[in-house]
């Protein structure tokens, strides 16, 4: 349906076991052979260009997700497992998740058109978060530093 209202598509498998599933399912779309089906343990500077080059990603596993955030790109969060929900609530994504025990095609369409229709808003919102999460990360970083070179000068 999505290949139908105009989408295209790259594929992205962050697990090996992955690659069988996500080549089927890019076959049975009418383009199928210029979707390029990317690997993120052997191809990461590819799928983060193509990540960045997606106005949204949908994703399952959570890494996938956390690369689409990384890449600035708004990401739909199918969540299998808590932590899927929980990583898009850090950064303000929760009305982004769609628990994969209640998703039907027409609710991922709809999810995914309606983010559509506020793209820019969402990515801005995104980048904000992010921007917050790197900052904590960084003085977080800079704390357990200086703990450490502490703790070592103590200890000569």
């Amino acid at each position: 349906e999505l290949e139908r209202r105009g989408w295209s598509f790259s594929f992205v498998s962050v697990w090996e076991d992955d690659l069988p599933l996500l080549e089927r399912l890019r076959e049975k779309l009418a383009c199928a052979e210029i979707y390029p089906l990317l690997n993120a343990r052997t191809q990461t500077l590819e799928v983060y260009s193509a990540l960045a080059a997606c106005q949204l990603f949908v994703g399952e596993k959570l890494h996938a997700n956390a690369m689409a955030a990384v890449a600035g790109t708004p990401f739909l969060a199918l969540e299998y497992q808590p932590k899927v929900r929980e990583f898009a609530a850090s950064l303000g994504m929760e009305d982004y998740v769609l628990s994969t025990a209640d998703i039907s095609p027409e609710l991922l369409v709809e999810k995914v058109e309606a983010m559509a229709a506020r793209h820019a808003e969402i990515r801005r919102q995104l980048s904000a978060a992010c921007d917050v999460r790197r900052t904590s990360i960084i003085r977080f970083a800079e704390k357990v530093k200086t703990t450490l070179t502490a703790k070592a000068a103590d200890r000569r």
